[in-house]
């Protein structure tokens, strides 16, 4: 925990946590959309897992947070689930309002999406889709539906990349 070390009292340290990954998500400039809806979103994809996992050769836990080698391989709590998940939505936020010049202006299912892909794919994954970003920063929905269906990505995760591809053509 971020406050551990200077707070004696564990539950203030744990709230102190809250309140301050609560702001870092609050603060992040492409938040138009709350909290939970993000969540809500992503855990429909990510799932929400205390016990560490598997996933495409990493360990993960949490909704969808991988373990980096600093982090220990362990069962995390709720609290630090959701400590993880403010940061990495916070990231997620970020990532997109790097790529995505008009993403403040883009409608609340379109945010979701292009959010959800940052999140899944990082930054270095979703500026492969060069095409597909082409057409979001061109507000064409039509044709980013079309490329992100072909991409690799949509073949790979189902009935997730069904979803997106019908949120975004609906812009």
């Amino acid at each position: 925990m971020l406050f551990a070390f200077c707070v004696k009292n564990r539950r203030m340290a744990i709230l102190l946590n809250k309140l301050f990954f609560l702001f870092v998500v609050l603060a992040s400039s492409s938040f138009a959309q709350s909290f939970d809806d993000y969540r809500s979103f992503l855990i429909k994809y990510e799932g929400y897992r205390t016990k560490p996992y598997r996933d495409n050769a990493k360990w993960a836990v949490g909704i969808g947070h991988n373990l980096s080698g600093d982090e220990p391989i362990r069962n995390y709590t709720k609290e630090e689930v959701e400590e993880l998940f403010a940061r990495d939505l916070a990231r997620a936020q970020d990532i997109c309002a790097k790529i995505y010049a008009g993403f403040e202006q883009f409608s609340p299912n379109v945010k979701l999406v292009l959010v959800s892909l940052a999140f899944n794919l990082g930054e270095t994954g979703l500026r492969k889709f060069i095409k597909f970003n082409g057409y979001v920063n061109q507000m064409d929905w039509e044709n980013a539906a079309k490329e992100l269906e072909d991409s690799k990505w949509y073949g790979q995760v189902g009935k997730r990349g069904r979803e997106h591809k019908n949120q975004i053509k609906k812009g």
